[in-house]
């Protein structure tokens, strides 16, 4: 279909000139521009045939580019645009297209019609005019469609004809407009006179007319602009008769139009050009419209054709049929086209054909024609297709305009008469053009090409093909990122990138659409989410699954209406790829930093042996890496995405640790299946005032701008808090404890010189905390907050006072003493006091038998520094007798302990066997940690490991602060709380922190474990 030879045999006149002048040169010119000129006179008439020759200038110079680019195939002017600007635009734009050309055959129909019924008003058959007009359309549509549908071959022979006709129609025109008065021409006739053409120079609008109006019904005869690239397949050249036919077609139509408006103005005075012969005058006759001026029309024409009006009006009603005809053949194939690469999919049955010829998409026409050609008159159909091709038209001079700035290696034009700047000024001026003509209609159709646009995204349509606009987008993501790799990571900016860590096809591990659950509820469907996974095995080998294995999970990501990212990694281990995917996944400001799993319940099986392992080594990385963790236990019990949830949410804020926990609480309140859940936030206080603590907690919560329903200070003993209060805060502060202990020794080693010390650091702390500022200049350089006990003679023997641990809660450190602390961001950095991963876990690349050591050095300023080394765990310290100003090895942060006892089966938990004589030993004689004596080689260490041991046993530990939670958050419809850190408890036995955190939640139903960095958005309340 399409009236064109098949074998590519059409050269330049007849492929791409003859036809582009045919649906230019249609029933405006005899029926139209007279009205032009008579309303906006010469220079108006001539002024704007020149802006639209510019518009299809520009937009031919970009269709020449582009063009000359690629090959097009099926679908012309939409495959451009759908390969330049995408699918999703390409599809809105090319169906906006296929409206235009389909109203162009409606447009040149009511044009044949108003000659028709002008010439012969007998054949209204009595009806009114609306009525006769309705029922002429419908039998020139149904006659059209049967000849495209039946008879193809008689209508490429008949292209010919139609031609000659349309030729031999303007040149008697021509004829009559230069030999005018012609016999029988009214006096308003002046014929080519100059004082006439002055006369009509400029604008006489009356009636209500305007310049958008004269505009609307000019623009038509630049709509057939692209017809040479919609027979692109049928052309012998066509990157070169296409740029070359199009602009000798476009000039040769604006020479056309130039000529006529200018012999209109100097044949006839201005108020004939307006309301036709005085006869015809009336006071609601003077528009140029079917319904009420058609004889008007046809007099003006009967008075300038040459040499009989008969032949001239027939001819008139020839052309304009042979245009609609064309725009019959065309706009079909181009539907069909769209159809067919299924980027609308309620299109899909247009892309069918029978015996090659797309009669489904011309059925379709039809009747989507015969629905507009109701509209009764060309004058309001004129405005409507004017806004679809320009619509068009601005898409294409975008494409260059993008493609030329893209520079993209694909952009290879052999057109070169193209510059951005074209692309830019005829995108502007096609919107301007747009906008002029009717803007109510320009906003239908951009509302039309939007809507569109949503349709094709929501349906989630996918193609084989990039684009422009694609590279944009990415060249714009790139510089975005760029932009923000000098920006500060401040906590205002900060929000969860989620990294859902899961393994391919493991059984223990709960299933991806729950964990995705989860993460739709952070993020409501927004932000950054990466899912991830891992496969084991050879990378050679497995290669071919991965592109399968991540459609799953982008189809996945889809049902649960999560936009992220996805990756599948092959790894030799579950392990190594881990470890992989949280270093390295993302990039620049792109980058996770928190990570969400579900807690694996099933660890305790034979079968599963290394859960509890992996899932400690995944707490350390993340750690090590600063990035958080939300561990969700008990995922089978979450509600979907389309539940909806009535109750609380508990927060036990235990560990000040950014506020992540808030954080978290606030984004699932945001989401519909928990908007219902009011908050509730819980602190434990182990000596402070639990009213002046909640006090400060609801001032502080009024601060943070969280709404929260109910507010409890509970009171815990500290040692069921050794694995939250050690986390932070004892290991920080132990290289201070050994600095202390040596200035202590420098100063005699006594217990006065041990007062003096705590007398002047409680003074120094007492002021500022009282002033709220930070250590002054001559603060000491490493300040703690425990207390520390002589422990006998002058040998330095130190024990850590146990009943009064350093204290890691936000009712104690930042709420009543008005010092913020914050978790420390360095968790590598020997300040810190920690041990290594390596130290921790072996397999993350330490040496088990190795452990950390401090060395604290005294200088002549007072100024203690601190360092930590590595030794075997046979090295022992060789300097017993310490003097001021020495550097002495501090024993070991926490001694290695025994191999691990085999896992409880049930509940309660079994504190882990006493540490083996050797640790004893090192502790001293005096079974509390007293020195034996001064110099004699037994100085004690710190021994916070027993006191972890205590705290793991139910009975002191997870059991109490069961209990105290259950008793609060029985009817809580989620608990969020700290999740420990297992360097606390673990050195070597995973299993030990699994039972712990399991009895801290024990009872629970739904559960989220939530590890902090510090960096979270509510560290501060002034964000």
């Amino acid at each position: 279909m399409g009236g064109a030879a098949a074998d590519a045999s059409l050269g330049l006149v007849s492929g791409v000139i003859v036809p582009t002048c045919e649906n230019m040169w249609g029933v405006l010119i005899f029926l139209r521009f007279f009205y032009v000129v008579g309303h906006g006179g010469v220079g108006t008439a001539l002024l704007i045939v020149f802006i639209s020759w510019l518009s299809a200038l520009f937009t031919t110079l970009s269709l020449a580019a582009i063009a000359t680019n690629s090959k097009i195939q099926r679908g012309g002017a939409y495959f451009l645009i759908s390969r330049t600007l995408g699918h999703k635009i390409g599809g809105a734009v090319g169906v906006t297209y296929y409206m235009g050309l389909a109203l162009l055959a409606v447009l040149e129909v009511l044009g044949a019609v108003e000659t028709l019924l002008g010439v012969w008003p007998s054949l209204g058959f009595g009806m009114p005019d609306a009525a006769s007009v309705r029922l002429w359309s419908l039998l020139f549509l149904s006659l059209l469609t049967s000849l495209v549908y039946f008879g193809m071959k008689l209508v490429s022979r008949l292209g010919v004809v139609f031609a000659v006709v349309v030729a031999l129609t303007l040149l008697s025109y021509y004829i009559g407009l230069i030999a005018s008065p012609l016999e029988g021409a009214p006096p308003e006739v002046t014929g080519l006179s100059t004082q006439t053409f002055k006369d009509n120079w400029a604008p006489g609008y009356d009636d209500g007319v305007t310049f958008s109006d004269i505009l609307s019904v000019f623009f038509p005869c630049f709509t057939g602009i692209l017809s040479g690239a919609n027979r692109a397949q049928s052309l012998k050249d066509p990157q070169s008769a296409i740029p070359y036919g199009t602009l000798i077609a476009i000039c040769l139509s604006a020479c056309l139009y130039s000529s006529y408006m200018c012999l209109w103005g100097a044949v006839a005075d201005r108020d004939y050009l307006k309301h036709g012969p005085s006869t015809y005058h009336g006071d609601d006759g003077h528009r140029r419209h079917l319904l009420g001026g058609g004889e008007e029309s046809m007099s003006i024409v009967a008075d300038i054709a040459w040499p009989a009006a008969k032949p001239v009006q027939v001819g008139i009603i020839i052309a304009s049929l042979s245009q609609a005809l064309q725009c019959l053949i065309v706009s079909p194939s181009m539907l069909s086209a769209i159809a067919a690469e299924g980027t609308i999919p309620f299109l899909a049955r247009a892309a069918k054909l029978k015996n090659g010829e797309p009669h489904n998409a011309l059925m379709f026409t039809f009747f989507f024609c015969l629905a507009t050609s109701m509209i009764g008159s060309l004058d309001m159909v004129a405005p409507l297709l004017s806004i679809c091709f320009l619509t068009a038209y601005a898409s294409l001079c975008f494409s260059t305009f993008t493609l030329s700035v893209m520079r993209a290696p694909s952009w290879r034009p052999t057109w070169k008469f193209y510059h951005p700047a074209i692309g830019l000024i005829g995108t502007l001026l096609c919107i301007t053009l747009g906008f002029l003509i009717r803007w109510y209609f320009c906003l239908v159709a951009l509302f039309l090409v939007a809507s569109l646009y949503l349709y094709i995204d929501v349906k989630q349509v996918q193609v084989d093909w990039g684009s422009a606009l694609s590279g944009l987008s990415l060249q714009i993501a790139v510089d975005s990122i760029l932009s923000l790799r000098h920006e500060g990571r401040h906590a205002s900016n900060w929000r969860p990138q989620l990294l859902c860590l899961h393994k391919l096809r493991h059984t223990h591990t709960h299933a991806r659409e729950e964990l995705l659950g989860v993460a739709a509820m952070l993020k409501k469907g927004q932000g950054l989410v990466m899912v991830a996974e891992v496969m084991e095995g050879d990378l050679l080998e497995l290669a071919s699954q991965v592109p399968e294995e991540q459609h799953v999970l982008e189809k996945q990501l889809e049902r649960e209406r999560v936009r992220g990212f996805v990756r599948v990694l092959v790894a030799p281990d579950y392990r190594t790829g881990k470890r992989l995917l949280i270093q390295g996944l993302g990039i620049g400001s792109l980058e996770p930093n928190t990570v969400l799993l579900g807690w694996p319940h099933n660890w305790r099986a034979a079968n599963h042996s290394e859960d509890a392992d992996i899932l400690v080594e995944t707490i350390c990385e993340c750690t090590a890496m600063q990035k958080a963790m939300i561990v969700c236990m008990n995922l089978n019990k979450f509600p979907s995405s389309k539940e909806t949830v009535q109750g609380f949410i508990d927060v036990w804020w235990i560990v000040h640790d950014g506020g992540l926990l808030l954080l978290v609480a606030h984004l699932l309140q945001r989401h519909r299946t928990w908007v219902g859940c009011a908050l509730r936030v819980h602190t434990i206080v182990t000596q402070a005032d639990t009213a002046v603590v909640q006090e400060r907690l609801e001032h502080l919560l009024r601060e943070f701008r969280i709404d929260v329903a109910e507010v409890h200070v509970v009171h815990l003993d500290s040692e069921c808090l050794a694995a939250y209060t050690h986390d932070w805060t004892l290991r920080q502060d132990e290289a201070a404890h050994f600095a202390r202990e040596l200035l202590i020794a420098g100063a005699g080693g006594s217990s006065n010189a041990l007062a003096a010390v705590l007398e002047e650091e409680e003074g120094s702390e007492d002021g500022e905390a009282a002033n709220g500022a930070g250590a002054g200049e001559n603060a000491p350089a490493v300040r703690r907050r425990s207390s520390i006990d002589p422990a006998g003679g002058g040998g330095g023997g130190m024990r850590r006072n146990s009943s009064r641990p350093s204290l890691a809660f936000p009712a104690e450190i930042g709420l009543v003493e008005g010092v913020r602390h914050e978790r420390s961001t360095s968790r590598a950095s020997a300040s810190d006091g920690r041990a290594s991963l390596a130290e921790l876990f072996p397999s993350l690349g330490g040496k088990k038998e190795e452990s950390a050591r401090v060395t604290v050095q005294v200088t002549d300023a007072d100024e203690v520094t601190v360092s930590i080394s590595s030794s075997g765990s046979n090295s022992s310290s060789n300097n017993n007798n310490n003097k001021a100003g020495e550097t002495e090895d501090a024993p070991p942060v926490q001694p290695p302990l025994p191999p691990p006892p085999q896992p409880p089966k049930t509940e309660p938990i079994s504190p882990p066997p006493p540490p083996p004589p050797e640790e004893q030993q090192t502790a001293g004689a005096g079974g509390e940690g007293e020195g034996e004596g001064e110099g004699e080689g037994k100085a004690s260490s710190p021994k916070p490991r027993e006191n972890w041991r205590v705290a793991l046993s139910v009975e002191e530990g997870p059991a109490k602060i069961n209990a105290m939670i259950r008793s609060y958050s029985s009817d809580a419809e989620l608990v969020i709380i700290n999740l420990p850190d297992p360097d606390t408890i673990v050195r070597g036995e995973p299993h030990v922190y699994v039972s712990y955190t399991e009895g801290i939640v024990a009872g629970l139903s739904r559960v989220m474990l939530v590890h902090g960095t510090g960096a979270e958005t509510f560290a501060s309340a002034d964000l």
